[in-house]
């Protein structure tokens, strides 16, 4: 779905998507996509800046839990997928439970469209965490990616 709208301080347009889970997502401590991360988006041509967004939620696995974030663009010049100067973030948690988490990034705008998408991996070994579930896993959280063009 995407937004255009008018506002006294100046433009902006945004697409937001929604990824249905059944699960959690359990990570290690190597980089691997994030469910529901990936979005294409085209900022409007009067675009200065774009906000990228991830809303989910995250659980401890261990007593503390750490987590990086980065964030990658597809390059359809070498079909590969290339880590943002910049576009890194780490969360961390010393105590038990579970937290909903906003990711976001505000980047240079682009023209055309373009693919980007979260990778996250624990820290280490003994910081570990769950994506998308409460601490019982008895509930799953659907997460939510968007991007907003801002002159």
């Amino acid at each position: 779905m995407t937004y255009k709208v008018n506002l006294t301080s100046g433009f902006y347009s945004k697409k937001v998507q929604r990824y249905n889970t059944t699960e959690r997502q359990d990570l290690t401590t190597t980089f691997s996509d994030v469910l529901g991360s990936s979005i294409t988006y085209e900022p409007f041509y009067m675009s200065e800046k774009v906000l990228y967004e991830y809303i989910t939620s995250w659980t401890y696995k261990d007593n503390t839990s750490k987590l990086v974030f980065r964030l990658l663009e597809y390059n359809t010049g070498t079909s590969s997928w290339d880590i943002i100067n910049g576009a890194t973030c780490t969360i961390k948690s010393l105590k038990q439970g579970s937290n909903q988490i906003s990711i976001k990034f505000l980047l240079d705008t682009w023209q055309n469209n373009k693919q980007i998408k979260l990778e996250c991996k624990e820290a280490a070994s003994d910081l570990e965490g769950y994506l998308h579930s409460n601490s019982e896993n008895t509930k799953y959280f659907d997460p939510i990616v968007s991007c907003t063009g801002i002159k």
